[in-house]
């Protein structure tokens, strides 16, 4: 569900979605293990995803953000 809804962003952007560059999302618990991955839920339904992915010392990247 995650998933999809990271890319219909792109789907909707570009037209099409690329799954072979979007290999991170086929599984996400391994992708992002040892990372911080939110999803934000109203209800049932999924309003915003974001990963903080630890770059070096100090750093991190936020990645797979989405708001809806």
């Amino acid at each position: 569900m995650v998933r999809d809804l990271i890319l219909a962003g792109p789907g909707e952007h570009w037209g099409t979605i690329d799954y072979d560059i979007n290999r991170d999302l086929n599984d996400i618990g391994t992708s992002y293990a040892g990372d911080l991955f939110l999803v934000a839920w109203d209800g049932e339904r999924i309003i915003g995803t974001g990963a903080l992915v630890p770059k070096s010392e100090g750093v991190a990247e936020v990645v797979r953000v989405l708001d809806r």
